[in-house]
């Protein structure tokens, strides 16, 4: 870093990322006791959102999953995605109780 003004030359463009990482992945259980993790795509605006959901076995339109959080209710099948009804808004919910997602080569939490 103390060679950085020495690298950089006139009209060069710096850009700084100041963005923070979402705590976007969620555990939980559905009903029969099974482990499922809640993947925080897109919040739809108050109490609903976008997710991935991940667990050994299908889910089903009008099912809950338990969460630390309260329920998450799957809504309805997009595609790969799933709209889910929330008891908060996404943004807060995840934050509060969800953990920072991490890549698969990274073996600590």
């Amino acid at each position: 870093m103390r060679d950085l003004p020495e690298l950089l030359l006139p009209g060069d463009l710096l850009i700084f990322n100041d963005t923070r990482v979402v705590a976007a992945r969620l555990l939980g259980a559905k009903a029969s006791g099974g482990r499922v993790e809640v993947l925080l795509e897109r919040s739809l605006g108050a109490d609903q959102a976008l997710v991935q959901i991940k667990g050994s076995k299908s889910h089903l339109v009008g099912s809950e999953i338990a969460t630390a959080g309260g329920a998450v209710r799957l809504l309805e099948r997009c595609g790969d995605l799933w709209r889910v009804g929330l008891v908060a808004p996404a943004l807060e919910l995840f934050e509060a109780f969800g953990n920072v997602p991490l890549p698969p080569y990274i073996r600590r939490s």
